[in-house]
């Protein structure tokens, strides 16, 4: 809620990091999405196929970060292929590329 109100957006949004992934929360969560701006998603977010991944990761890396918390918010069908994917192209990229 921090972060949206800094970017002027007034939206009861949850804390993803501690909220309770059930059907009704993730509900709630998904109509109050409606109401934040994509553009503002897209500038904190990192998503998309592990080349996108990739490149999104090495601009927060030039950027100075050196810690991620790599947490797919995808639906529960998809999260052990998004942890796959993670763990077999991204993660060794990065390693070989920045250790």
């Amino acid at each position: 809620n921090e972060f949206l109100k800094k970017s002027g957006i007034e939206v009861d949004f949850p804390d993803l990091i501690t909220v309770e992934f059930n059907k009704e929360n993730v509900r709630k969560v998904l109509e109050k999405a409606k109401d934040i701006p994509f553009d503002l998603i897209e500038g904190r977010y990192i998503y998309g196929d592990p080349d996108n991944v990739i490149e999104r990761m090495e601009e927060f890396i030039k950027a100075g970060v050196e810690h991620f918390v790599l947490t797919p918010l995808v639906q529960e069908k998809y999260y052990m292929e998004n942890l796959r994917l993670l763990s077999e192209k991204v993660i060794p990229y990065l390693r070989e590329a920045y250790d």
